[in-house]
């Protein structure tokens, strides 16, 4: 995880796992900028099967997708506590439980949904 405000463009998390919460990534303190990256498939065994921000942390993902990523309990795709994600031009689609828990902001562009368009 960062306690720094990194930049990371063209990533791909795939296929990791976490024994509590992000497990394609854990962000704390941090407001990354994420840029064309893509997470499938990874696995929480608590909240924040793709993305996990807590505690103040803010990050901006930007042309970024997130499909089939789990949790345990809330947020598949992407989980916030006392943070706020915001997002532009990014798909957020077939995770489990749900696409999103939490607070976000949507910058525009977004593709939201529970069954990944064709």
């Amino acid at each position: 995880y960062y306690y720094s405000s990194p930049t990371l463009t063209n990533c791909t998390f795939e296929n990791n796992t976490a024994n509590y919460n992000g497990a394609g990534v854990y962000s704390n303190e941090s407001s990354a900028a994420l840029i064309g990256c893509t997470f499938t498939n990874n696995t929480a065994n608590n909240s924040g099967g793709g993305m996990g921000n807590w505690s103040n942390s803010n990050p901006t993902l930007t042309d970024c997708t997130f499909t089939a990523n789990t949790a345990n309990y809330n947020g598949g795709g992407i989980s916030s506590y006392e943070s706020s994600a915001t997002l532009t031009n990014t798909t957020v689609c077939s995770n489990i439980p749900d696409q999103i828990d939490g607070e976000w902001t949507d910058g525009g562009g977004n593709t939201i949904a529970d069954t990944c368009p064709k």
